[in-house]
């Protein structure tokens, strides 16, 4: 099987943590331009499953194709002007400004700068509202400013698609853990409205079902490792999945947007 020149897709994947098979079998398939987000309960394997996508970690077997490319055949140049990755935990060694955190965003693209570079530094950090502590150090800020600075930073990596024509990928994991309410949802639908507009594929790591409901074009959801559900977000986040891999009641409402969402209880 090879990937399509618009797409990050992955076969057979397997990945062993000694006796332990964390992955077991997993395909996977998201185009450029969508938002896709990895669900499943704690140990599950969706940071395991993100670190294969985003070539952190190696499988044991299977194969992951970025652009229609393998990825064990992408050169580390290549592969960090068309893929950025935000790990769960990120602390930062030097205490630099939020501003020049996000430009180490555009390092990649050095020797073959944009015309515009700055204004994509200012862009990626007006869309999560970080552009007001363009001045501060990042060890000054708060967890949930770090975070967003971060997005930014990432964001600003893969800002739009590729002057060889390839699309640009951004891969995060558990990206609005530290954020709170209101800016999970602003920095989820800014994530959303920019891969849309840049043709950007964005994969995401969630727990909350509701903001994958609300945000996300597709789903893949693990359990011990197995892929047991995938597909159109509405479609394959049942009640009736929910109860069975997350262990709640899940009841079915909509928003007055007509958004659907879950009320869970125990």
């Amino acid at each position: 099987m090879s990937g399509d020149h618009q797409s990050l897709r992955a076969e057979g994947l397997r990945v062993r943590h000694g006796a332990r098979e964390v992955l077991r079998g997993v395909d996977f398939a998201l185009r450029a331009g969508e938002v896709g987000v990895i669900l499943g309960p704690n140990g599950a394997g969706k940071s395991t499953l993100l670190g294969v996508l985003g070539g952190l970690q190696r499988a044991d077997a299977g194969r992951v194709w970025l652009n229609g490319q393998p990825l064990d055949t992408t050169t580390a140049a290549s592969f960090a002007r068309h893929r950025a990755y935000l790990p769960q935990d990120l602390v930062p060694a030097f205490d630099f400004t939020a501003q020049e955190v996000v430009d180490l965003g555009r390092y990649p693209h050095r020797l073959q700068p944009e015309p515009d570079e700055a204004a994509i530094v200012r862009a990626a950090m007006q869309g999560v509202s970080v552009d007001a502590l363009a001045r501060r150090g990042i060890r000054q800020l708060s967890g949930g400013e770090r975070a967003r600075v971060q997005i930014a930073r990432v964001m600003a990596q893969v800002w739009r698609p590729s002057p060889d024509g390839l699309p640009r990928w951004l891969l995060l994991d558990e990206p609005t853990a530290a954020l709170d309410l209101r800016h999970q949802h602003q920095c989820l639908s800014a994530l959303r409205d920019w891969s849309r507009a840049q043709g950007i594929g964005v994969l995401m790591v969630l727990h909350d079902l509701n903001l994958a409901l609300r945000y996300a074009d597709r789903v893949w959801v693990l359990a011990h490792g197995h892929l047991v559900a995938q597909g159109a977000t509405a479609d394959a986040l049942t009640a009736a999945l929910v109860q069975t891999v997350w262990r709640v009641k899940a009841h079915p409402v909509r928003d007055p947007a007509g958004v659907p969402q879950f009320v869970m209880t125990p």
